[in-house]
């Protein structure tokens, strides 16, 4: 029987080449989708700076699902929690419907702790 000495900076090689690989076909999904929405600007294709963007969000959204447990972006909620939101300057204080989300909140798992506060207008 053989034993192979792994030290911490190979898994971290590892994990890095197997992420990388897997936020490449995220971007070839997403870049897809973009193009099937947007078929009336083929362009876009070819648009680096869309391209980079893309590339940016896709390795963002995927570091935040690996973290354990899981960042959450929350952007669906309708009532304005003050543990979970900030009005926007323009809000209605007396109300505590959302009218629109500017600016999402992140929280550690499903249900879990406020890791940064939403951006609302109620």
């Amino acid at each position: 029987m053989f034993f192979i000495a792994v030290t911490q900076s190979d898994v971290m090689i590892i994990s890095y080449v197997i992420d990388r690989r897997t936020a490449v076909v995220c971007d070839q999904e997403v870049c897809e989708r973009v193009w099937e929405t947007l078929y009336d600007y083929p362009s876009l294709r070819t648009c680096t700076g869309l391209l980079h963007y893309i590339d940016e969000c896709v390795r963002l959204a995927w570091a935040l699902t690996l973290q354990n447990p899981p960042l959450i972006v929350d952007y669906e909620s309708r009532q304005f929690d003050p543990s979970l939101h900030v009005r926007f300057h323009t809000s209605d204080p007396d109300t505590t419907e959302i009218k629109c989300v500017l600016w999402p909140m992140l929280t550690e798992g499903d249900g879990g702790i406020c890791v940064y506060r939403g951006v609302v207008i109620t």
